[in-house]
């Protein structure tokens, strides 16, 4: 995943590892994104970003899920 990081040119990442069959789960983001408070579980990230040009916040929240039964 660091190879992928440089390739897209991002600063930053919030990994969750892969469990089991369940496979990982990254994101990344540029220097520019202040981010205010990242929480993770296995299954679960979410990143809370200040929009300074909107003068707000917002909640990026990314889920694994499979698609079995």
């Amino acid at each position: 995943m660091e190879k992928d990081q440089r390739i897209l040119q991002m600063e930053n990442s919030c990994i969750v590892e892969a469990v089991n069959k369940a496979r990982g789960m990254v994101v990344y983001w540029s220097k520019e994104t202040k981010v205010m408070n990242i929480y993770k579980t296995t299954f679960v990230i979410e990143i809370q970003i200040e929009d300074q040009g909107a003068q707000c916040d917002w909640w990026f929240i990314g889920i694994y899920a499979s698609c079995d039964k």
